[in-house]
């Protein structure tokens, strides 16, 4: 994705009185400005929305942005995602400065999308929990569009954990096993805290690729480094996030990425060294994150999803026992929403991840 400075080429373009807007394949610097600003005033905006995001960690398809302005000043902004042709993804937007402003460009956006792409149906992760903003949009945007929705485990929840509570609080709240792991992290001297270097990045993308291997997965380890290392830069310069590391002694054991979202520090990746199962290392690391986004004025820990629709022989359900050791305070987000443009291409898409699931469970026996 380009920056620019000069004048862009619009994909799409709408005016209605003062209002403008747009659907365009790069955005000048001016906008990243706006955009800046706008973000400023959000108590929770999903990084899945950060213009900058796509260049420093390289995602297939195509990227477009919305742009809403109301006097010349931008009042919503969307990134829209085509991981191919006949698939737009909206993830957890459009980020507005008002519930009426993103209800407008919303509306805007199914327009632009089904008149200017080759898209069959536009899939949306609206911004806002669960309430009475959601609920304004869903019911409103119901009056113009039809969409679908379903009962399935891609609807977005995650588990959260309020950083304003003081040590002996999150001490009592933990299950009795994750008490006794922090407990014991403490005792053995885990040393958790901020990775400062590229090489101390590096150690950990080794041990983050070292523990998918160990799983039958596989990583490409340049690749995902290369990531890695540019987020790194991005977080140093923007104080957008970190790299936490927990150490025994001078060696690296594991950690995790936290991205910061407004007001919350949101669990990206984590890792834990394969050959060091017997150490609680990811308990050491998420009890001292929790320190740290309070030292940083970051009022939730967001534990990155929570999927309530899984089995026991899924692996998910391992991830989420684990993180109910520590809150059992769960986020939940309006279902996923399905603009169709095409017929039957959401019944195209319902038989294809079917079809997907029951394979992964047949590999899994």
């Amino acid at each position: 994705m380009a920056k620019t400075k000069g004048q862009k080429r619009s994909v799409w373009t709408k005016s209605d009185g003062d209002n403008r807007f747009e659907l365009v394949p790069s955005i000048t610097d001016i906008d990243r400005e706006d955009v800046a600003r706008l973000f400023g005033g959000q108590q929770e905006v999903s990084f899945r929305q950060f213009p900058e995001w796509d260049d420093l960690v390289k995602i297939s398809g195509r990227v477009l942005y919305f742009t809403y302005r109301k006097d010349d000043e931008l009042v919503a902004f969307a990134l829209l995602r085509f991981p191919t042709p006949r698939i737009a993804n909206l993830e957890f937007g459009p980020v507005a400065v008002s519930a009426e402003d993103g209800l407008t460009a919303l509306g805007e956006i199914i327009e632009a999308v089904k008149s200017s792409t080759s898209a069959w149906y536009l899939r949306v992760q609206l911004p806002w929990q669960e309430g009475e903003v959601s609920e304004f949009v869903v019911r409103k945007i119901a009056k113009e569009h039809s969409f679908s929705t379903f009962e399935d485990k891609r609807n977005w929840a995650s588990s959260v954990i309020d950083t304003t509570r003081s040590d002996e609080e999150l001490m009592k709240s933990l299950s009795k096993n994750h008490k006794r792991s922090v407990k014991k992290a403490v005792k053995l001297g885990l040393v958790s805290r901020e990775l400062i270097t590229a090489e101390e990045v590096t150690a950990f993308n080794d041990i983050y690729c070292s523990m998918y291997k160990v799983r039958g997965e596989t990583i490409d380890r340049d690749a995902n480094l290369r990531d890695y290392l540019n987020l790194f830069e991005y977080f140093r310069e923007s104080r957008n996030g970190f790299f936490y590391g927990v150490f025994e002694g001078d060696d690296l054991i594991g950690g995790m990425i936290i991205v910061k979202q407004g007001n919350y520090g949101f669990y990206h990746h984590s890792a834990s060294d394969p050959t060091k199962r017997k150490l609680p290392v990811l308990h050491s690391a998420v009890f001292s994150v929790i320190e740290e986004l309070r030292v940083r004025g970051m009022r939730y820990f967001d534990f990155g999803g929570y999927n309530h629709m899984v089995d026991e022989s899924d692996q998910v359900y391992n991830i989420n026992r684990f993180k109910d050791g520590f809150t059992k305070e769960y986020t939940y987000y309006p279902k996923l929403m399905y603009f169709e443009f095409k017929p039957n291409a959401v019944a195209l898409l319902e038989f294809s991840q079917k079809l997907k699931d029951v394979v992964k469970k047949v590999i899994r026996r």
